[in-house]
């Protein structure tokens, strides 16, 4: 398979990081407080990191060629994702009960829309050179 999808498979086991994330924070929600606090600060850094990884090494590559209209609405679901987070965050530090249904409503579409149309089609889309600098900017920022 070599570099066909390349980009795909980076976001991809990206956003199975996020999933294992969310589902032991899931787990160890109402038993103990202080995992589930330290589980999720670690779920909105993964979070936080792979936003800025899409719309720095993808998004802001894509909108200067023109090629997906559906940008705006994708950075639009991460600053409501991010807001939810932080509303999170604050919930932790004055002791409220976290809830992370509201977050996993929207990441679920979000995530499809990325892996079943954007990524793919940058995959098929693009030239090899573009692919190349878009998944060398991705693997640079995951380090």
């Amino acid at each position: 398979m070599g570099n066909d999808h390349l980009i795909t498979r980076l976001m991809i086991k990206s956003h199975q990081e996020i999933d294992q994330r969310l589902a032991l924070l899931e787990k160890i929600i109402g038993r103990d407080p202080g995992l589930a606090d330290k589980s999720f600060l670690e779920l909105k850094n993964l979070i936080e990191k792979h936003f800025l990884i899409e719309e720095k090494a993808i998004f802001a590559f894509i909108k200067k060629l023109n090629q997906y209209d559906g940008i705006p609405n994708l950075v639009n679901q991460h600053n409501l994702m991010l807001e939810i987070l932080n509303n999170l965050e604050n919930k932790i530090f004055s002791n409220q009960k976290l809830g992370i249904s509201k977050l996993k409503a929207i990441i679920k579409p979000h995530r499809k829309i990325e892996e079943v149309i954007l990524y793919p089609r940058l995959d098929t889309e693009l030239d090899e050179s573009q692919k190349k600098f878009i998944v060398e900017k991705i693997k640079k920022m995951i380090k």
